[in-house]
């Protein structure tokens, strides 16, 4: 066995991806026959994909789903999604996964309302992926301490987040250490001024006594 093969096999994806092999397998053998077969056929597709993917994930989000009155998006997280997916085949890349929060804010302490990029952080945990492309740092985190946090996590499992407008993120150096922190800083102020301003707006049309939050309905069932 050459090099190249004994650090395939040792590299420490593989002990998640064996680990998750044995479960399936025991799962395989305490199954129906009919499930048996069903279980077996997602194994070999599992074990196939780890080996010819390039574990690249590309992550888009857009924090409101609304429509305009025309009926379009006021956000439309398919325009990240086709940017990114060029930025990839560019790149070279032939094989990504995409994980996309729709109508999710990234100000939010809270990663059960994230769950897509909940799904990502646990998948680098378990070395599924190791390059994660953004279209900036916003769609990542509108949070400092929150953002930091995860990007050092990502930098513990040999993980790099990559934003189209502004590079690769990392804050192992003390020049990305504070250029993210700039980054993630002004984003949080950003959503800061946007939230007071809602606020402000929403108080000012109560003092005015007028109804705040979704249109009222009518005993008919239309709304007012």
């Amino acid at each position: 066995m050459n090099d190249e093969r004994k650090e395939r096999v040792f590299d420490d994806g593989d002990v998640f991806v064996l680990w998750d092999i044995s479960c399936l397998m025991r799962s395989v053998r305490l199954a129906p026959q009919g499930r048996a077969v069903d279980l077996f056929c997602s194994f070999v597709r599992y074990l196939v994909g780890w080996f010819v993917m390039d574990r690249v994930a590309l992550y888009a989000r857009v924090s409101d789903d609304k429509k305009k009155d025309d009926g379009s998006r006021r956000q439309d997280v398919e325009r990240q999604l086709e940017l990114l997916r060029k930025h990839c085949k560019l790149a070279g890349f032939k094989k990504w996964k995409e994980y996309v929060d729709d109508g999710k804010s990234a100000f939010t302490e809270d990663l059960n309302q994230r769950p897509a990029f909940k799904q990502l952080l646990n998948d680098i945990r378990r070395h599924f992926v190791k390059r994660v492309f953004i279209e900036d740092l916003t769609r990542y985190s509108r949070r400092l301490d929150l953002g930091l946090q995860w990007l050092k996590e990502m930098g513990l499992y040999d993980a790099t987040v990559t934003s189209i407008r502004e590079g690769e993120i990392e804050i192992t150096s003390s020049q990305g250490w504070m250029r993210s922190s700039i980054l993630l800083m002004f984003a949080e102020w950003d959503s800061r001024i946007k939230s007071e301003k809602v606020k402000s707006g929403m108080q000012k049309a109560r003092n005015l006594r007028k109804h705040v939050g979704r249109p009222r309905k009518k005993k008919g069932g239309s709304e007012s």
